[in-house]
């Protein structure tokens, strides 16, 4: 009851500050509440018209009907129930639950950033939630009592493919008992995650196209060749995190001492997990983020599960867990470096807004930006906008020819060239929107400007009545 109750209050400490996510949390709530096909919402490449995350949508959008949440109700309620379920299963599985509190709290000296991941409110804290569920349980697989385990691990991998989507991810914790020589767990595993995934890509009504549409979600993302700066920020190559890299050998030397007769590590999954998804993280951060920090953080929990119990004693039990308790919820609530309060200061467009209105798209119009927090903020904003939007959550499902000019206002640094095939397509009740902070318009000719929020400067054809450059001619008007 302690460290489940210190770990909602950390979330709330957390939403008290004034923390708002930033990104695709943002999306998911307008998705849910507009209760409309993404095809109605952007322009979208071939073979990506299907809901990436059905199930996250539809509980999402279940709370909306039912109880009545708002959009920011349910903003702050994603954050609150995945990092409350991130927590829950370790909670409930390890005979010393202290233990994962003082994991927490050595995972926000190493990578403080990493929380601000699990604070996210985004469906992949689902699949993350997994990890240490594997590497807890995975000895009963090799047991006679497999079953119970087994039929969990097939609930884990419904769950995973319907809510979060990239089921293919999910032969990492596979691979790990692979690899570990654990082989009879392993492919019990890999029967129960197989199983789980086929009923979860049932449950999202087009199993086939759900399934085969992910594999190349996930190979446009990171699979396709391509400079860094036309991905994502969390499928960007990371800098090593040398402060877990010194926490992860320390923990293993910790154990080394503490039992020398112990299998070595690399007989141990979670050891080959941690290390494995570490390496990955230089293809994409978000190996280390939501594979290799939850397999650290189960490690680290084991062995200060070993340690405590090495003092019985209801008072040096009680005192462990009040020490863990506060060192989490006074680390992880820390607004150190801002990383709470600084995210609330970006500011939204609104078409309730009579400022910002005649600089939002008309109906059936395009908003067109190489910048993903445009679409984030203008859609959380305006569900139910008659507008779409050329760039989403993931340039690589633009359509090609979007996609080229993404990439190359990108590469340019938004050179004025750049920009030229999407001005030449505009039409009055387009809009185009640059992310500049300087007072000054941005340097593209035949469009009228005005800068509706600090960051965000918006462009438009000339009207015909109103005094302003000709627009650009051209062959694609």
């Amino acid at each position: 009851m302690l460290a489940v109750g210190v770990v909602l209050a950390t979330a709330l400490r957390v939403l008290a500050s004034g923390y708002l996510p930033y990104d695709d949390a943002l999306r998911h709530v307008a998705k849910a509440v507009s209760g409309r096909p993404w095809s109605e919402i952007l322009l979208l490449g071939p073979g990506f018209d299907l809901d990436s995350n059905p199930g996250w949508h539809a509980i999402l959008g279940a709370l909306h009907r039912f109880p009545g949440l708002g959009s920011v109700d349910l903003l702050l309620a994603s954050v609150v129930l995945l990092f409350v379920l991130f927590s829950l299963g370790p909670i409930l599985l390890l005979r010393r639950p202290e233990a994962w509190l003082l994991s927490l709290a050595l995972l926000n000296v190493v990578d403080p950033g990493t929380f601000v991941r699990l604070m996210s409110g985004r469906p992949f804290i689902v699949s993350s939630a997994i990890v240490p569920v594997v590497f807890l349980l995975w000895p009963r697989l090799e047991t006679p009592r497999w079953r119970g385990p087994f039929a969990l691990f097939v609930a884990c991998g419904a769950a995973a493919c319907w809510i979060h989507g990239s089921y293919y991810l999910l032969a990492l914790p596979v691979l790990a008992l692979l690899v570990a020589g654990r082989w009879r767990a392993g492919a019990r595993l890999a029967a129960a995650f197989a199983i789980g995934v086929a009923l979860g890509a049932l449950l999202t009504g087009h199993p086939l196209g759900h399934l085969g549409q992910m594999l190349r979600h996930g190979w446009a993302s990171v699979g396709m060749p391509r400079s860094t700066e036309a991905l994502v920020s969390e499928f960007q190559p990371f800098e090593g995190k040398a402060a877990a890299v010194v926490a992860f050998f320390a923990l293993l030397a910790w154990r080394h001492a503490r039992r020398p007769g112990a299998a070595p590590p690399w007989r141990e999954p979670v050891v080959v997990m941690a290390a494995g998804s570490w390496a990955l993280g230089y293809v994409a951060a978000r190996f280390w983020q939501d594979w290799s920090a939850p397999a650290l953080l189960t490690l680290a929990a084991l062995e200060f599960q070993d340690a405590l119990e090495a003092h019985e004693g209801r008072a040096a039990r009680l005192s462990a867990g009040l020490v863990a308790a506060v060192l989490v919820f006074l680390g992880v609530g820390a607004d150190s470096q801002q990383r709470w309060s600084s995210m609330p200061q970006r500011a939204f467009l609104s078409r309730d807004n009579p400022t910002h209105a005649p600089w939002l798209p008309e109906p059936g119009g395009v908003a067109y930006s190489a910048d993903m927090w445009v679409f984030y903020a203008m859609f959380f904003r305006n569900p139910d906008a008659p507008w779409r939007y050329v760039l989403g959550f993931e340039p690589a499902m633009m359509p090609p020819e979007d996609y080229r000019v993404y990439r190359e206002v990108r590469r340019s640094g938004g050179a004025t060239e750049s920009y030229l095939p999407w001005l030449r397509r505009m039409r009055p009740s387009d809009r185009l929107y640059v992310m500049n902070h300087s007072p000054v318009p941005p340097p593209i000719p035949g469009l009228e400007w005005f800068q509706p929020v600090l960051t965000v400067w918006a462009g438009r054809l000339p009207r015909a009545d109103e005094p302003g450059q000709a627009p650009l001619a051209g062959p694609d008007r």
